[in-house]
């Protein structure tokens, strides 16, 4: 019964579990201002004579539908090796501006690629421009704000979730997913707030208009209203959400090792 037990704990914890996050690629909230949680657009800090650059305007038009120019945002995620990904959950950030805390947000489309969207080898692995995949969107409790600006309550941050009844299953690997919302038409946007602060060493979040070609999602840096010429890259938020397991080879590995392991602690007490 003991060998058993043991073998079973072994393997056990090769099953799927409750859901959990598998991927974050934020954060949005950047601190609190009067008393709010706050997303403020990013500032470069001080540049020399103690004339700031801020970047200010950064959030990517992300329309799914727009008239004749719809807006896709792309970035990419990684499944480690050895494991598959169930994702059960598809987490976005968008806002419309003067929405209110309710969100006038009404759909998401979204399509997961083997690799970076214009690549030759790129295939596409789940998804399409054509179906609103979203199943509750919400207030985050973020404002978006320009930086070093006063609080502000016109850019509300809302959560789009898109909950699959059948899991997506994913094995080892870098992907990408790109993604668009439809909102109000009464007001301007969807927009999409970007990672802040961006990291440049691992920024490569991408953008399409038309459906044309994804090119990098770059603001120019501007130091007292004037051009500098420079850029930053951002990275685009979202989370999912599911259950990883190791694949059927490391489960394997694992049960093997759990006999061996048995078969040690029987020589032992012989």
């Amino acid at each position: 019964m003991k060998r058993l037990a043991l073998l079973a704990c072994a393997l056990g914890a090769t099953l799927p579990s409750a859901a959990q996050t598998l991927w974050d690629n934020g954060p949005l909230q950047t601190g609190t201002l009067s008393g709010n949680n706050v997303s403020m657009a990013e500032s470069t800090g001080t540049a020399a004579g103690g004339a700031t650059n801020s970047l200010l305007g950064t959030a990517a038009r992300n329309e799914a539908v727009s008239g004749s120019n719809p807006q896709h945002i792309a970035d990419d995620f990684t499944v480690p090796v050895g494991m598959i990904w169930n994702i059960t959950n598809f987490r976005f950030f968008g806002y419309q501006t003067s929405s209110g805390t309710t969100s006038t947000l009404t759909g998401v489309y979204f399509k997961i690629w083997s690799s970076q969207p214009g690549d030759p080898d790129d295939a596409a692995m789940f998804g399409d421009f054509a179906t609103n995949r979203m199943t509750s969107t919400s207030f985050t409790g973020i404002y978006r704000i320009a930086s070093g600006g006063a609080f502000t309550n016109n850019r509300p941050i809302m959560q789009v979730d898109a909950a699959q009844g059948t899991p997506v299953v994913l094995t080892e690997g870098t992907y990408w997913i790109s993604w668009a919302f439809t909102g109000s038409t009464a007001l301007t946007g969807p927009w999409m707030p970007p990672v802040t602060p961006s990291n440049q060493s691992v920024a490569n979040a991408m953008v399409s208009a038309n459906f044309g070609s994804f090119v990098q999602f770059q603001s120019s840096i501007t130091n007292n209203g004037t051009a500098t010429g420079s850029f930053l890259n951002y990275e685009a938020p979202f989370v999912l959400e599911g259950t990883a397991v190791p694949e059927p080879g490391t489960m394997i590995a694992l049960g093997a090792g759990a006999l061996g392991l048995l078969a040690r602690r029987r020589r032992n007490t012989a």
